[in-house]
């Protein structure tokens, strides 16, 4: 699939915050939207994103209306997602591709977001970028400068990005391909809907927090017997935070899960809910250096 990539975010652009998953606290926004502000962008946002029901920011058909409307306005260059949690594939039903296909824009957002990149990328064709999100605790703390300088480049240069490493091998070699994945759990309860991801001839990014091992097990397991590891190229996975278990590690039980996959694999890489946490452009090519623990974008997201 030849995928879109949006146009590059300018000095003084005008940017919308929008909450597709569960609420947060005002104040981290506030100090999210400060963030945006001082590196030269214009931050917008709906009141409609301030909304709670339940362990959601509002109701699904508002949180959709909000996103959508984010896209479709003509004075929005870029958008950012408040955070994750739970939420955004409630949004889908909601949402109308064909009317949003034609305006690609910047859009920024991991962990439970990974169900909207599925579905901008498969359903729209954009490129869109697995990044820091500005209204969690962590934004609101300040993004530390790995994380900062990572993503604002990603969004702002037509150049390709610099490599990111950091890594550690699990299997050693050299792939290449576009990066798809994002969030574990989010992957696994795509198969059998119309965004499943695609992995064929991929790198496949994987990551997530507060799983307890066994479920990493499940969910890799999972993948496996779906046929999602059978064609891939190479396989990165995040620092999988606060997945322990006493006497060992998620590393072990991934080692033991990913034992005969054949391809590459690095683990503990810095695109996770750690810090750093670094940006990169979804549905583009990426070389993959297992043994270095590099993963060196081939081209910018942006144009």
């Amino acid at each position: 699939m030849s995928l879109r990539k949006p146009a590059a975010l300018r000095p003084g652009d005008r940017v919308a915050i929008v909450a597709p998953s569960s609420p947060f606290e005002p104040e981290n926004l506030e100090r999210g939207a400060a963030w945006l502000k001082r590196n030269g962008f214009d931050p917008v946002w709906d009141e409609r994103c301030l909304s709670r029901h339940r362990y959601l920011a509002g109701e699904d058909a508002a949180r959709a209306k909000a996103l959508s409307d984010a896209i479709l306005r003509d004075d929005v260059r870029g958008i950012f997602c408040a955070r994750g949690g739970y939420g955004a594939a409630r949004l889908l039903q909601h949402l109308d591709a064909f009317t949003l296909k034609p305006h690609c824009k910047v859009f920024v957002g991991f962990s439970d977001v990974t169900t909207l990149h599925q579905y901008f990328m498969e359903r729209c064709g954009w490129v869109t970028f697995h990044g820091p999100m500005v209204a969690t605790r962590w934004a609101g703390e300040g993004f530390d400068e790995e994380t900062a300088v990572s993503l604002l480049g990603a969004v702002t240069s037509a150049d390709a990005p610099p490599p990111i490493s950091g890594g550690k091998t699990l299997h050693g070699g050299r792939a290449q391909g576009p990066l798809v994945g994002g969030n574990l759990s989010l992957i696994c309860t795509s198969i059998g809907t119309s965004h499943e991801v695609n992995t064929d001839g991929t790198l496949l990014l994987l990551e997530d927090v507060h799983e307890a091992p066994y479920r990493v097990d499940r969910m890799l397991t999972h993948l496996r017997q779906a046929g999602k590891l059978s064609g891939v190229r190479g396989i990165i996975v995040g620092e999988m935070l606060d997945c322990a278990a006493e006497g060992f590690t998620v590393n072990d039980v991934i080692a033991d899960c990913l034992a005969d996959v054949g391809v590459p694999v690095v683990t503990d890489f810095p695109i996770s809910h750690g810090k750093p946490n670094y940006t990169v452009a979804l549905g583009l090519p990426h070389d993959l250096d297992a043994d270095a623990g590099i993963l060196t974008p081939l081209e910018s997201g942006v144009v």
